[in-house]
């Protein structure tokens, strides 16, 4: 043979017998650290002085080696943020009602929402606001994101968020119905974050007297939040506060107030430079009787507006309203000091 490039094929099958090599790794005794299949072969000249060897095989992998393994598909993350009231014996009882829920869902699913997109990362589920999710004691907001390193991105920027801002959506500042609650942020996985807000009862010298001020001194309680209505004039508003008796499964501090029947008076830590704005009292007690008294204010420097000459029993008292009739332009944050009333 003279040609360049010449190939040279073997046919390999059994005899008649079906005996017989069909592989190369059965023709083949492979040269030393040469795969199964590998051929030694001497190519001779026609003085048979010239015997040049060369490795050569077949570029067919055995049928018997498994095709490599896939790398496993990313998988995405589903996470909750939960915002929780902490248990807590304390009376009146602070709930979560549906309208808090929308607004603190709406506030966290519209911030994690944008800074996911503004990060250019992909969510695989937007979180959202659900109802189905609200509770008296917690509200949940839910999402997922494309992948476990996609949520480790946003992880110090949710522990701030949930600090800073998300703690405080639904309530800037504590109001007194708040007041010796916790509130607790938490995420379930993706991320770990836990961050916590807690509402504790303001102390103050009010009212300016001797007494007992401790939350639980006497049996007598003032609601924590106050509703409004129309006064008796367009130009006047109604603020009005429920009072009741304590629940029996609410122990009382020891002392002579937690023996007391009757409220004798109410007082209301008020700006008395602003005493021109309050028009007048409503009383109504729960046998549906109503009268209506004049202000009243205690000494000059005090600021005290007073509803004196009560003596409510126990029976009176419970589900019985004061309401405080102020001029339109002026708010209840306004005329009291502090919130205490």
């Amino acid at each position: 043979m003279t040609s360049n490039g010449t190939e040279i094929c073997l046919t390999l099958k059994p005899n008649r017998a079906g005996q017989g090599c069909t592989t190369l790794e059965q023709l083949c005794v492979p040269p030393n650290g040469m795969a199964p299949g590998s051929c030694l072969t001497a190519m001779f000249d026609t003085t048979l002085d010239c015997c040049t060897t060369s490795r050569t095989g077949t570029n067919v992998a055995s049928p018997g080696t498994p095709p490599p393994s896939p790398s496993p598909p990313i998988s995405s993350c589903d996470m909750c943020i939960d915002l929780t009231i902490d248990p807590a014996r304390v009376f009146p009882p602070y709930q979560f009602d549906s309208f808090t829920c929308e607004v603190v869902q709406t506030s966290i699913s519209y911030d994690i929402n944008e800074k996911a997109a503004s990060m250019g990362l992909m969510l695989a589920q937007n979180f959202s606001v659900d109802a189905s999710k609200c509770s008296s004691d917690k509200i949940i907001v839910c999402g997922k994101f494309a992948s476990e390193s996609d949520a480790a991105q946003l992880e110090e920027w949710t522990r701030i968020q949930a600090e800073q801002f998300w703690l405080y959506s639904f309530a800037s500042a504590c109001t007194p119905v708040m007041y010796g609650y916790s509130f607790r942020i938490t995420t379930d996985k993706c991320m770990d974050v836990v961050k916590s807000r807690t509402c504790s009862l303001v102390q103050s010298d009010f009212p300016f007297c001797g007494c007992q001020r401790k939350r639980y001194s006497t049996p007598f309680y003032v609601s924590p939040s106050a509703s409004s209505e129309q006064g008796r004039t367009s130009d006047t508003t109604l603020y009005c506060f429920t009072l009741g008796v304590l629940p029996n499964e609410f122990a009382l501090l020891p002392g002579r107030c937690n023996s007391s029947s009757k409220v004798a008076k109410v007082e209301i830590w008020a700006n008395e430079d602003r005493r021109g704005k309050l028009r007048g009292f409503r009383l109504s007690t729960p046998d549906g009787k109503t009268r209506w008294l004049s202000p009243s204010w205690g000494d000059k420097g005090s600021n005290t507006a007073k509803v004196s000459g009560l003596t409510w029993n126990r029976a009176t008292a419970n589900g019985a309203e004061i309401c405080m009739e102020l001029k339109n332009d002026i708010t209840l944050q306004e005329f009291c000091v502090s919130n205490v009333w």
